[in-house]
């Protein structure tokens, strides 16, 4: 069976009625289609591009477009895809999406706690959220981190980008607020972790960036950087946090319950391994987990 990558390249021969050969290259068209920026176009646009490869394999090889069965295929296939695509693009427009397999592995659904191996390609995809948010933001961020386990190389993750963005007071205006909501970024009010507003962009099934944004130096601040930092530096420590993550995610697939599992499961290793660091961060380290502590009603991460 050829892979996803040579099926996009491959070439569609048909043969006509009168021994004639239509060659039609596959791999020019889905890029194309995938290059439009808007999903609504670009989910009309491979409907047309089905409707014309399927016409084209009904009425090449009969040689004649005067093929009333062949119509009427054709009509109820039109319709029923065009039904769906409606649908889709109400209910769930990230399912028309056509995936590249240049891109990497990105987005799960919510409540899903599926890991997949690290992906290198997942810090340039960072590199571009940071890029869209400091467009849209400005001078109203003063920095921002790459963290969770998509921040740490060789580390299974749940494919979510986790981004910290600094701010000087969480007294923030509803522009702020809305302008992130402008470039997908949804604001969780039913996040009840202290000292950070929590965003989250993609649909409820196909969830692809957590943002966090919290004070520049407080506690929740610097905690996830120490975090992330002993893990980088620690590939052991990294080791023994990704083979928890592994054995709670085949024990708890899914569910609400098994989040808050799954993240006091993350919570404690945590505190183990914080014995095993300096003072300082020993201190910084248990106050960050004291304060995401899951807590009934929070919106839940497990990266």
């Amino acid at each position: 069976m050829p892979s996803r990558q040579c099926a996009y390249r491959s070439r569609l021969v048909l043969t006509s009625a009168n021994g004639a050969d239509v060659r039609i290259r596959v791999h020019v068209l889905l890029p194309a289609v995938r290059a439009m920026k808007n999903l609504s176009a670009r989910a009309w646009l491979a409907l047309i591009v089905l409707g014309v490869l399927m016409g084209l394999l009904l009425f090449v090889p009969a040689g004649t477009v005067h093929y009333w069965r062949a119509w009427t295929y054709l009509s109820i296939f039109t319709t029923a895809s065009a039904l769906i695509t409606l649908y889709l693009m109400r209910r769930d427009p990230a399912l028309l999406d056509i995936p590249d397999p240049d891109e990497p592995t990105l987005g799960v659904p919510r409540s899903d706690v599926r890991l997949v191996p690290y992906d290198p390609r997942w810090v340039e995809t960072y590199r571009i959220a940071v890029s869209e948010l400091q467009d849209c933001l400005g001078g109203r961020i003063s920095a921002v981190e790459h963290i969770g386990s998509t921040a740490i190389p060789g580390l299974d993750a749940k494919p979510i980008i986790d981004i910290m963005a600094g701010v000087a007071s969480l007294d923030v205006s509803k522009g702020f607020i809305a302008d992130l909501q402008g470039i997908g970024y949804q604001h969780r009010n039913s996040d009840t972790v202290p000292g950070r507003l929590f965003f989250a962009k993609g649909s409820e099934s196909n969830r692809t960036h957590n943002l966090s944004v919290c004070e520049t130096g407080s506690t929740f601040w610097v905690g996830r950087i120490a975090f992330r930092d002993a893990l980088r530096s620690n590939p052991e420590w990294a080791q023994e946090y990704g083979t928890l993550k592994r054995r709670l995610a085949q024990q708890y697939p899914a569910s609400q319950g098994a989040l808050h599992c799954l993240s006091h499961g993350k919570i404690s290793i945590g505190r183990s391994l914080t014995r095993r660091l300096p003072c300082d961060a020993f201190v910084t380290l248990t106050r960050h987990l004291s304060i995401v502590r899951p807590r009934l009603g929070a919106e839940q991460e497990f990266t």
